[in-house]
């Protein structure tokens, strides 16, 4: 999201940036129906990420509307970051699926993995000179794939699974009394023990699967279809909660603006220095 703002900042403005940050905050808002919250510093938590994900052409196209209209080298310049952008978008959903994924992936699946991961992160360090390569990019560019090929699988590690089974843990603890808490969570991991090993086979055995949907399958299509939005009646929200969020969006762009554009000042005066 970020990302999108700076390239505004760079072809049109910081002033058109400025207006495309709360411009972006409303589409992801009635577009991908999602929210910052306070809980996460005021940014997306992650099942958020995947609804903007499955949304991303309406972000581009937000973007795409806002570089129109340019003419001359900044028309061809925002024309090669706005496919970039796209293209790193089309990377990224492909990259999500299989990191956040709770099983096993397979070879192929891994090979494709490592491939999309080093064409985003190349890809995108190519396209966008003043984008610097954080710790998470060094992650999953570095180690990512590795620990894919050696493991089978990233979010059967992740900390959600964790915290998952730390909720099992207390809502059961009752059960497995003991002297002390340790010995009490013991008692717990010899019960799921005995009960069967958390293996690929056992988990396609008792978790529920859903296979993933195709590409434009399962979307209302009917005017009538009670899956539109239109058609589902609205969910009731106190006055409080509807102002609360509405707080958040707009405290979200002016966060994203304000880094966005100190990165951009960093790379404008960068180019100062370096040419001739």
């Amino acid at each position: 999201m970020r990302l999108a703002v700076e390239v505004v900042i760079r072809c049109c403005g910081r002033d058109a940036g400025s207006a495309f940050a709360y411009e972006l905050a409303e589409v992801l808002h009635t577009e991908a129906r999602v929210h910052p919250v306070s809980y996460h510093g005021g940014l997306f938590i992650g099942r958020d990420c995947h609804a903007i994900g499955e949304n991303r052409d309406a972000v581009c196209a937000a973007l795409g509307g806002k570089l129109s209209g340019l003419t001359r080298e900044p028309a061809a310049l925002s024309a090669e970051y706005l496919q970039s952008y796209r293209d790193s978008w089309a990377l990224w959903n492909r990259i999500r699926k299989v990191l956040n994924r709770a099983t096993i992936a397979t070879a192929a699946e891994t090979a494709a993995f490592r491939s999309d991961v080093t064409a985003l992160v190349t890809g995108l360090k190519a396209s966008f000179g003043w984008l610097n390569v954080s710790p998470k990019l060094h992650l999953l560019l570095a180690h990512a794939p590795e620990f894919l090929e050696e493991i089978g699988s990233i979010s059967l590690y992740g900390e959600q699974g964790l915290e998952a089974w730390h909720g099992r843990y207390r809502q059961t603890a009752r059960l497995y009394l003991g002297e002390t808490d340790l010995a009490s969570a013991a008692a717990f991991v010899r019960s799921m023990a005995l009960a069967g090993d958390a293996s690929p086979a056992v988990l396609d055995l008792f978790c529920p699967l859903r296979a993933s949907a195709k590409e434009g399958a399962h979307k209302a299509t009917k005017d009538g279809d009670t899956r539109l939005r239109a058609n589902k009646p609205a969910v009731p929200v106190c006055d409080q909660t509807r102002e609360k969020s509405a707080h958040e969006r707009e405290l979200w762009p002016n966060k994203v603006f304000a880094v966005a554009a100190e990165t951009m000042t960093t790379y404008e005066r960068r180019l100062c220095v370096e040419s001739p």
